[in-house]
């Protein structure tokens, strides 16, 4: 196939250059070069965006699980430090003995989860509000 274009002198400076550091006999050879490095790169490009998808897809379950798990150890601290604030404040003078939360969970802490569970859904219910104002937006 024949075409004929017209090119800039900075268009043909590239070519030329190509030319040059490529040792090609032509321009014609040097802009096939150029040419088939453009499709390289496109094809190297896709390639990278479809392994960089799927990683995205093969992390997402590991993002998640370590999402609830910050927000799990986030509430549990919460409560410990609203546990030990209560004792604090009470001046419990003699503490002789832990008690395990699985073996009996005092109202101090059940209310403290309570509190929390109620924020968190509030928070829940700002973040479902905003993201469905701007999927209407």
């Amino acid at each position: 196939m024949n075409k004929h274009f017209e090119l800039s002198q900075e268009d043909m400076n590239v070519i030329l250059k190509v030319k040059q550091e490529q040792n090609f006999r032509s321009e014609k050879k040097a802009l096939q070069y150029i040419i088939k490095k453009y499709q390289e790169q496109e094809e190297t490009e896709h390639l990278l965006l479809n392994i960089y998808e799927k990683i995205q897809e093969q992390r997402k379950p590991y993002e998640d699980r370590i999402k609830w798990a910050a927000t799990v150890a986030e509430q549990n601290t919460i409560i410990l430090l609203d546990l030990m604030n209560t004792i604090l404040e009470q001046e419990f003078p003699e503490i002789d003995s832990l008690i395990p939360v699985d073996v009996y969970e005092s109202p101090v802490i059940a209310e403290s989860r309570s509190i929390i569970k109620k924020k968190i859904q509030h928070f829940k219910q700002r973040k479902d509000y905003r993201e469905s104002k701007k999927k209407n937006s």
